[in-house]
C-alpha cells in the first residue's frame, strides 16, 4: 500500500489540476455571463446533456471495466494491451455515433434544444466530448499506476488552453456560444496527441481480443446505467426548458457548473483513494473491510469541505462571478452542492468488484425514474429551483440503495458516527443558509450564520483528529519540500 506522505503527496497533486481548472472558471466566467445570453447558456447545456447520453452509449460501460480489469490484470504485465484494446474499440464507436449525429443534426437539435438553429453546437459538443472520452482511458492509466504528477501536468496543460482558446474564440472572434465548445475540444485533442505520442514511446501498440471480450461482458451490463443515468442526469435541463424557458436552464446550467466544482474537487481526492481501496479489496487481509473504513473516514472530511464551502457561501460566490440577472442560481448552488457532497458514497466500486455491474444498471432505472417524478413535480411547484431540490431528494435515494446494495456485494465497515456527523452538518447547514435567505434575514447576520458555521466544521475537523497538527504540518513539508525541488530544477534549468 502507498504510504501516507505519499498519498498526501499524490493527493496535493491531483487537487492542483482541479485548483486550476476551478480558478478558471472564476476568471472567465464573469467574461461569458456578460457576452452570452441567459438563453445562450441554456443551448450549450443541452447539446451537451446530448453529446453525454450518446457518447456514454458509445463507450458501452468500458470506463468502468478498464479501472476494474486493470488491477486484474496488472499482475500479468498486461494493462497497456488492455488499453489499447478499449481505445481502439471505443474509437471506432464514436466515429460511427459522431457521423449519426452530423446527418440528423437538425432534428436533433429541434427536439434537444427546440431550434434548429443550433444544429452546429450539437454536432460540435459530441466531438468535443468524444475527444473527452478517448482521452479519460490514457489519463485512468496514469491514475491507477499512481502516476500523479504526469496526470496533473496533462490536466493543467488541457484547462489553461482550453482557458484560453474558449476566451479567445468568445471574446475574441465573437464565435459566440459555439467557442465554448471548439475551444474546449481543440485543448483536448491536443492533450491527447501529446498523451497518445507518449504511451506509443512506452508500450509497443497491440490489440487483445480477449481482454476486449471480458472488458465488453463486464461493460456491456452497464449500457442501461449509463444511457438511463445519462439521461437522468441531464432530465432536470430539459424539463426546465419543456416546463419554462430556455434561459431557465441557463439560469439552472450557471448553478450547476459552479456547484459542480465541489463534485470535480472530490473526483481528484478519489484519484487518491480509488486505487487504495481496489488494491486493498484484492489483498488477503482478513480485517480489510474494517481497514477501508477507516481508511475512507479522512476523505470523507476532506472531499465535503468544498461542497460545504460552496453550499454556504452560493451568494458571496455568485454576487462576484455574475452579473444581477443570473442571482437566481444562489439557491440552487446550495442545494446541488449538497447533492454533488453526498455522492462520495456512490463512488466506491464494491458492486463492479463483485462484477455484478447489472445491479448498476438497475439502480441507474431506480435513479432515473425518481429523478423524472421528483424533478417533474419540483419544476411544476416550484420553477427552476424545483429542479435543483428534486435532484437532491432523487439522489438522497439513490446513495441509500446504493450503500445498502454496495454492502451486500462487498462490506465496508464505516466509522456511522463520524459518518453521520460530516454529512449531516453538510446538510443542515445548507438548509439553514437557504431558509434565511428565503426569510429575506438581513445579509449582516446570514453572514454571521455562515461563518458560524463554518468554524463549526473546522471544530468537527478537530474533533475527529482529522484537522490536526501532525497532519498540517506534513502537509506543508510535503508542499513547501515539492516547491524547493521545483525552485532548484529551475535554476539547474
Amino acid at each position: 500500500m502507498t504510504s501516507k506522505p505519499q498519498q498526501i503527496t499524490n493527493a496535493s497533486l491531483y487537487l492542483l489540476p482541479v485548483v486550476i481548472g476551478n480558478l478558471v472558471p472564476l476568471v472567465t466566467l464573469p467574461v461569458f455571463t456578460r457576452l452570452l445570453s441567459k438563453e445562450a447558456f441554456g443551448a450549450f447545456a443541452l447539446a451537451n446533456a446530448y453529446a453525454v447520453v450518446v457518447s456514454g452509449i458509445a463507450a458501452v460501460g468500458l470506463p468502468v471495466a478498464f479501472d476494474r480489469n486493470y488491477f486484474e490484470c496488472r499482475a500479468d504485465g498486461e494493462p497497456a494491451r488492455l488499453l489499447y484494446s478499449i481505445v481502439g474499440f471505443v474509437s471506432i464507436s464514436y466515429l460511427a455515433f459522431g457521423l449519426l449525429t452530423w446527418l440528423f443534426r437538425a432534428p436533433i437539435a429541434e427536439f434537444v434544444i427546440g431550434t434548429t438553429g443550433y444544429d452546429q453546437l450539437v454536432i460540435w459538443s459530441f466531438w468535443s466530448t468524444a475527444i473527452v472520452g478517448v482521452k479519460s482511458y490514457y489519463l485512468a492509466y496514469l491514475r491507477n499506476s499512481e502516476q500523479a504528477g504526469a496526470y496533473s501536468a496533462y490536466m493543467i496543460g488541457e484547462r489553461l488552453l482550453a482557458a484560453v482558446l474558449t476566451l479567445a474564440l468568445v471574446a475574441g472572434m465573437r464565435m459566440g456560444v459555439l467557442g465554448l465548445v471548439i475551444g474546449q475540444l481543440l485543448a483536448s485533442l491536443a492533450v491527447l496527441a501529446v498523451l497518445v505520442a507518449r504511451f506509443l514511446r512506452q508500450f509497443k501498440p497491440a490489440f487483445d481480443w480477449r481482454l476486449l471480450r471480458d472488458a465488453l461482458t463486464l461493460g456491456y451490463p452497464l449500457l442501461p446505467r449509463i444511457v438511463i443515468g445519462a439521461i437522468g442526469n441531464n432530465l432536470d435541463k430539459y424539463l426546465i426548458g419543456q416546463l419554462t424557458s430556455l434561459g431557465g436552464v441557463g439560469i439552472y446550467s450557471i448553478g450547476q457548473r459552479v456547484a459542480t466544482i465541489a463534485f470535480t474537487y472530490m473526483t481528484a481526492l478519489q484519484n487518491v483513494f480509488y486505487p487504495q481501496v481496489y488494491a486493498r479489496m484484492f489483498s488477503d487481509d482478513p480485517d480489510v473491510g474494517k481497514s477501508i473504513g477507516r481508511y475512507l473516514t479522512p476523505f470523507a472530511y476532506v472531499s465535503t469541505v468544498l461542497a460545504f464551502l460552496i453550499a454556504v457561501f452560493s451568494e458571496e460566490i455568485l454576487t462576484v462571478l455574475t452579473p444581477e440577472n443570473f442571482r437566481g442560481a444562489v439557491p440552487i448552488v446550495t442545494i446541488l452542492a449538497v447533492y454533488y457532497g453526498i455522492q462520495f458514497f456512490g463512488r466506491l466500486p464494491q458492486i463492479a468488484f463483485a462484477r455484478k455491474t447489472h445491479l448498476i444498471s438497475i439502480l441507474a432505472a431506480v435513479t432515473t425514474g425518481l429523478s423524472v417524478t421528483l424533478g417533474a413535480a419540483g419544476i411544476w411547484w416550484l420553477g427552476t429551483i424545483g429542479a435543483a431540490w428534486g435532484a437532491l431528494a432523487a439522489g438522497a435515494i439513490a446513495i441509500t440503495l446504493t450503500v445498502v446494495l454496495g454492502q451486500r456485494c462487498y462490506k465496508i465497515e464505516w466509522e456511522s458516527r463520524k459518518m453521520t456527523a460530516i454529512f449531516g452538518l453538510l446538510v443542515a447547514c445548507a438548509f439553514l443558509t437557504v431558509a434565511l435567505r428565503a426569510m429575506d434575514v438581513p445579509y449582516l447576520l446570514r453572514l454571521a450564520s455562515k461563518l458560524g458555521a463554518f468554524a463549526a466544521f473546522i471544530w468537527l475537523g478537530v474533533g475527529l483528529r482529522i484537522v490536526t497538527m501532525e497532519n498540517i504540518t506534513l502537509v506543508r513539508d510535503l508542499l513547501t519540500r515539492r516547491t524547493r525541488r521545483t525552485d532548484m530544477a529551475r535554476q539547474e534549468s
